[in-house]
């Protein structure tokens, strides 16, 4: 069977504002690709434009959202329509069959009750074709853009050369240059001259050709006489019109719906076939490929080639085009913890082009980016990139080193909030809020740099950054055994709670973010006593209840409500500063610990259905997390090239490594339990549960025996 076939799109889609099942889309679309569609449920609902207990859909979308958090931008919408021409989300909407719906990674069938109207799409990197079935020959199809950001809108339609083109400006204002998205749509069926532009609910004049303005579509019709089918094939741009008949030229012109169609699955089952895991459980499979989905799909890919094949990319600094390669819609903060350890395994060479895609982002601005959509957002605490540049030099990823280091240095000093007195005191004062995260984020980062600094034998740097690295020491309060925010007096708040979320905290309160020292875990079981002691600690949040009080929040976020439904106490799984925790006992030598909690999250957390994931699924980390966990090998600490080895859920994982070499974990005698007695790799018995990333790579078998 293809792993395509176990994968349900679907997986996460039943959230909203108030509680997470994943917060994702179904997104038709080629891995990393520029553009992905989904389907449109809820316009009216801005971000959550889709749900799957919807049976009326508004019509299918050109989308590029990488969280409903920081929104979408550049879309556009299609449907399709006979009879009377309806616009607008409630009057133009149709009931769909959900029997006769099929939604793939790399393909979308829809029937229309309303009008019996047939759509299919299939994607390309920078584009897709889409074939529409009408089953009565006054058929016609709306195009409507959007006007989330007051942005303006370009549409023409030629009727000598069968197309439509155009651009929109919807972007968020952090985007500093003039970015429109352009875009080319050349149709295999005539296009009448009753087609026109529109401006919703203003005008309805078949004269109108061309138009630029706010709110704007078009309406255009076909002559169905002869042939009730029409396809037609779109490529985007974010550079000009006539790069967007290049990308088509490249990607479209010379290939039929049945040719995108089998090009496509034969890279989605390239990538997917990277990981094999056997299995008798076939909702194992599912959740396993569901979530191996979600991984490649972010960062999506912001260049393009040129005539003569360069690879060029808007620049989003100053509007012009740059060489080299660049992607964007992807937060650091989520994804360094798990989805680039997961990809340096099984897409080395992918990752080296995001890498040379970031350092292209700091050639462009000046600064490394944290959270690209599709230019700097400025979201979450830290400058987390620093982790998945350490860990790509320690990899030996083929990068550049020298512009790279140097581009960490200048975040490091120019590029971080609050460095001043971060530098001064050791760490941020608890004048601002999320001080706590800010300063571990920033003491692990310059563990990062240190990495760094180590591989290109800069020991100066290395020792400085080294030392800088402890600076989570300051807020350790030994008394309470949490970390805690400090004045610039180094004085603990008073009346502390450590069930009170926000203030210090981001995104959770003292429970959830008092262990974020992946680079440093035994020294910091040291201040609070020893090992045991840190460990109990860790037992005891996972027994606690999952009381939280709202705190600055002053309102229950959708995280209280995802730890407080969970079964984990404080450990909420359902968020990245949890992520680690599970694996806090392997860390440090208890690993048969680690796995009781790993098995039960794994168990009772996820499944491949439209309530998948305990949280947010941000840009496949929570995915990743999955993927990693339930095969056997977790990276603790990106920066250190090393993996956990711990609980497997499988009989057998093959994993294809970057070296195209074979990766074999065996299990023995696992009876449903977790207690590993032996891991022996090559024939060698371990001493410990870890394994180097070059073990992994250059291929090699990992037997993992149960007691």
């Amino acid at each position: 069977m293809k792993k395509i076939e176990y994968i349900n799109i679907l997986q996460g889609t039943k959230s909203n504002k108030r509680f997470s099942n994943g917060n994702t889309l179904p997104l038709i679309q080629m891995p990393n690709g520029m553009a992905a569609f989904s389907i449109q449920t809820r316009g009216n609902d801005g971000s959550w434009f889709f749900h799957p207990d919807d049976y009326q859909i508004e019509g299918f979308r050109l989308t590029h959202q990488p969280s409903p958090w920081i929104r979408d931008y550049g879309q556009l919408l299609f449907m399709p329509q006979s009879g009377e021409v309806l616009i607008g989300n409630d009057f133009q909407s149709s009931s769909i069959d959900k029997e006769k719906t099929i939604l793939k990674p790399n393909y979308m069938k829809v029937f229309l009750n309303r009008n019996n109207i047939q759509y299919s799409l299939v994607p390309t990197t920078r584009g897709c074709i889409q074939r529409i079935s009408y089953s009565e020959d006054n058929g016609h199809l709306i195009i409507k853009s959007y006007n989330d950001y007051n942005k303006i809108t370009k549409i023409k339609i030629d009727l000598l050369d069968n197309s439509i083109s155009g651009y929109t400006k919807n972007v968020d204002d952090t985007v500093k240059a003039d970015l429109k998205e352009y875009f080319y749509m050349k149709f295999d069926n005539k296009l009448l001259k009753e087609s026109y532009v529109f401006k919703e609910n203003e005008f309805n004049d078949i004269d109108i050709k061309e138009y630029e303005g706010y709110e704007i579509g078009a309406l255009i019709k076909f002559d169905l006489l002869k042939k009730r089918e029409v396809e037609f094939k779109m490529a985007i741009s974010y550079i000009s019109i006539n790069q967007a008949k290049i990308n088509y030229n490249k990607e479209l012109k010379n290939k039929s719906f049945n040719d995108l169609l089998n090009d496509s699955e034969i890279i989605w089952e390239n990538e997917l076939n990277k990981i094999d895991v056997k299995t008798n459980d076939e909702n194992k499979l599912k959740t396993f490929y569901s979530s191996l989905y979600r991984t490649l799909l972010f960062p999506h890919k912001f260049y393009e080639y040129n005539e003569n094949n360069e690879i060029i990319h808007f620049n989003l600094e100053n509007g012009g085009i740059s060489k080299g390669f660049m992607y964007v819609d992807i937060g650091f903060w989520d994804t360094f913890r798990t989805l680039f350890p997961l990809m340096t395994i099984t897409r080395k060479i992918e990752v080296e082009k995001m890498i040379n895609g970031f350092i292209n982002y700091y050639k462009d601005t000046g600064f490394l980016p944290k959270w690209l959509a599709p230019s700097e957002r400025g979201a979450m605490p830290g400058t987390l990139i620093d982790a998945v540049m350490a860990d790509a030099v320690t990899k030996n990823l083929n990068i550049e080193k020298e512009e790279i280091f140097n581009a960490l240095l200048n975040n490091a000093r120019n590029g971080r909030p609050f460095i001043d007195e971060y530098l001064k005191f050791g760490y941020v004062i608890n004048e601002h809020k999320e001080n706590v995260n800010i300063t571990q984020d920033y003491s692990y980062g310059d563990f990062c740099i240190a990495q760094f600094a180590k591989n290109i034998n800069n020991k100066k740097i290395e020792s400085k950054f080294l030392k800088l690295s402890k600076n989570y020491k300051n807020l350790v309060d030994i008394k309470s055994g949490l970390m805690r925010g400090k004045d610039k007096n180094g004085k603990f708040k008073e009346n502390f709670n450590a069930l009170s979320w926000g203030g210090d905290y981001c995104e959770g309160s003292a429970y959830q973010n008092s262990w974020f020292v992946p680079h440093d875990m035994i020294n910091f079981s040291e201040l609070l006593g020893g090992k045991d002691i840190l460990l109990n600690k860790i037992d005891n949040l996972f027994k606690m209840k999952p009381d939280f009080e709202v705190g600055s929040y002053e309102k229950e976020i959708h995280e209280m409500s995802e730890m407080a439904c969970s079964n984990f106490g404080q450990c909420a799984i359902s968020n990245q500063p949890s992520f680690h925790i599970p694996y806090i006992f392997a860390e440090l030598n208890e690993v048969n610990r680690s796995n009781y909690y790993v098995k039960k999250i794994l168990n009772d957390a996820f499944s491949y259905e439209v309530d998948g994931f305990p949280g947010d699924e941000d840009n496949g980390s929570m995915a990743a997390w999955y993927i990693l966990s339930s095969i056997g090998i977790y990276q603790f600490a990106p920066g250190i090239p090393e993996y956990l080895i711990a609980y497997c859920q499988f009989d057998e994982v093959l994993i294809k490594t970057n070296n195209m070499k074979n990766f074999k974990i065996i299990i023995e005698n696992n009876n449903n339990g977790t207690n590993i007695e032996k891991a022996i790799l090559n024939g060698v018995e371990l001493n410990d549960y870890r394994i180097k990333y070059n073990e992994i790579i250059k291929g090699g078998e990992l037997e993992l025996i149960y007691k």
